[in-house]
């Protein structure tokens, strides 16, 4: 049924929408003041490796919003009832996902621990720890925007950005690295358990994991494995992308070049956290069954994108120094050009995951083309173009608008195909 688009419905959507962007924002500023206190409490060593488990947490937080995703899908497709038990089958499916990265991670974490150049390889145990708190929220938070509560999903950005600022700075010059990691995952749960209490809806039950699989579940689970495949490909792969260059410094450059260009790629990183904020705004308003809805929603969501980066970008190109100097210290006041160009890297990326993402929750396999087109060059390409940090970044902003570009071009060359019919002599 097409979305009746009344008076009041804008009301409560613009109103829940500005809800959501407030605190989401504040939480995100929470969440990124963590890494100036880092900075002047570690070393450059020290720091490194704290944005490197960090941005590590990230990237596997990335491939697990899939579930984000297919938990908004669910909901749009079900009752409320059917919705919520199938939720708790996919948080099921998200402790045997994490069980499994956990075991590859212990695994490799000797090759790991050289190859990124990490003093202390705990690190990787409580980068599962992270992980495994992560995961309540990124169902219920599926769960309560596919019903439209975008508020209280920018309650639990803000509470738990605020418990991992206070727990993990202190935490932080306690211990060192291994504490602040710690300090994250307590934050994480003590923003889950205020996210409990503000929501009157029944949130799928925690303690459901732990009992049997029933033969539905195993029903359900094969009726969208393709689906979660193909999700988890898109979502997995270009949340991947966001911290990849922090991933290739590390492993390029001395640890001291590595550190310095981490602090400098965390500030893009709040650029891309308060962008990205744009497609929990959208999916929620997404109806599967009004096309011309959906483009509405998708172009406001662009015109914001575009207001936004204009803003950013053009307060860097006029005080990256002031910026980087405020945020990190003197220190990495050096590589403050860099700013702007991992910026532009993180916008783009939001760019393409908005319409990736739209695609995905349309069941549209065009989002699989997509994502293979701009993962795969941003991916190989700093292989080869990695002499200096400028060159890496550089690189891989040229590579997802590039693969984006060979995107279009392909879509549109595969369109024409499809509406040119040779006529019959």
């Amino acid at each position: 049924m097409a979305i009746l688009i009344t008076p009041k419905y804008l009301s409560s959507f613009y109103k829940k929408s500005i809800i959501f962007v407030f605190l989401s924002i504040l939480g995100a500023v929470f969440n990124y003041l963590l890494f100036p206190v880092a900075a002047r409490i570690l070393n450059t060593r020290e720091f490194g490796d704290f944005t490197t488990i960090s941005a590590l947490s990230n990237q596997i937080l990335g491939i697990f919003l899939a579930f984000n995703v297919i938990s908004i899908y669910l909901v749009k497709t079900n009752s409320e009832i059917e919705a919520r038990e199938k939720s708790q089958v996919i948080l099921k499916i998200l402790i045997w996902l994490l069980a499994i990265i956990t075991l590859l991670t212990i695994i490799l974490s000797p090759v790991l621990k050289n190859k990124l150049q990490i003093v202390s390889g705990g690190g990787f145990l409580l980068l599962a720890l992270i992980v495994l708190v992560s995961l309540p929220a990124i169902v219920w938070n599926g769960y309560l925007q596919g019903h439209k509560e975008t508020d209280k999903v920018g309650l639990f950005a803000l509470t738990s950005a605020v418990f991992k600022l206070i727990i993990s700075a202190a935490l932080l010059y306690l211990f060192g690295v291994a504490g602040g990691l710690l300090g994250i995952s307590l934050g994480i749960v003590c923003g889950l358990i205020i996210l409990f209490f503000s929501t009157k809806r029944n949130l799928p039950n925690l303690i459901s994991v732990f009992s049997r699989i029933k033969p539905s579940d195993n029903k359900f689970v094969a009726s969208i494995s393709k689906y979660v495949i193909e999700a988890i490909l898109v979502v997995g792969g270009l949340g991947f992308l966001q911290n990849i260059d922090i991933l290739y410094a590390k492993s390029m450059f001395s640890p001291h070049t590595a550190g310095i260009y981490s602090g400098i790629s965390t500030i893009s990183n709040s650029v891309y956290y308060i962008c990205f904020l744009l497609v929990w705004v959208l999916l929620p308003e997404i109806d599967i069954n009004n096309s011309k809805n959906n483009k509405k929603v998708v172009g406001t969501a662009y015109k914001f994108l575009g207001i936004i980066s204009l803003l950013v970008i053009s307060a860097e190109l006029l005080f990256s120094k002031l910026i980087v100097q405020i945020f990190l210290g003197n220190k990495f006041v050096g590589q403050s050009s860099l700013l702007v160009i991992a910026t532009m890297f993180q916008i783009a990326l939001v760019a393409i995951t908005i319409y990736a993402y739209y695609l995905l929750v349309l069941r549209n396999r065009k989002s699989m083309l997509m994502a293979f087109m701009v993962i795969v060059p941003t991916i190989v390409f700093p292989l080869f173009f990695n002499k200096t940090p400028k060159i890496l970044i550089t690189t891989i902003l040229f590579c997802v608008l590039g693969g984006f570009a060979l995107f279009v071009l392909l879509d549109k060359v595969l369109n024409n195909r499809r509406e040119y019919v040779p006529q019959k002599n």
